[in-house]
């Protein structure tokens, strides 16, 4: 029984990592245990260094943190959400990223889930949002 649990999983964990379908942030986060370690495409909102998918549900959704490979030609994506980000509003773009997503647990000096050595695949454009306290 435990055996065939184990090699259930592992199955799961190969065809992820082979799958051409990019997954949500919400089903990486809901499997954290599952596909950290794992490099994946993942759909989800970009706010500058982090991510977020609001489908998730909660008020916020979840986040992650992200960080990125050398990717040049979206310098000038991560520098406008950067400088658009204010107290009043935030700048988004929904997108598709490639990389390894890492379950590093709860802690007080980030969130729970990154993804590192990350590449943009495909990005929106910028849409901006309004932020009431």
């Amino acid at each position: 029984m435990i055996v065939s649990l184990i090699l259930g999983l592992w199955f799961v964990r190969i065809w992820v990592e082979n799958s051409s379908r990019p997954i949500s942030l919400c089903e990486a986060v809901a499997h954290e245990y599952l596909y950290s370690g794992l490099t994946l495409e993942i759909t989800a909102t970009l706010t500058g260094n982090a991510i977020h998918d609001k489908r998730c549900g909660g008020e916020n959704g979840e986040w992650a943190n992200i960080e990125f490979s050398n990717q040049p030609e979206f310098d000038y994506l991560k520098n406008k959400l950067k400088q658009l980000n204010t107290a009043d509003q935030m700048a988004e773009s929904n997108v598709i990223l490639r990389g390894t997503f890492k379950h590093i647990g709860t802690n007080c000096v980030s969130l729970p889930n990154s993804l590192i050595n990350t590449e943009i695949l495909s990005a929106d454009s910028v849409k901006l949002t309004r932020v009431n306290f």
